[in-house]
């Protein structure tokens, strides 16, 4: 029970570290496309 609840609470998982890396680089990525388009557009 207590080993559940640490490797699902645990803030280091093999699994979920790549996936919120992956997707804050896509939000930085999206930022980016957004300020270009829109100081292309002025």
């Amino acid at each position: 029970m207590l080993e559940d609840l640490a490797v699902v609470g645990g803030p280091k998982t093999p699994v979920a570290e790549p996936v919120l890396i992956g997707f804050f680089a896509l939000v930085a990525i999206a930022i980016v496309v957004i300020l270009f388009l829109r100081s292309r557009n002025r």
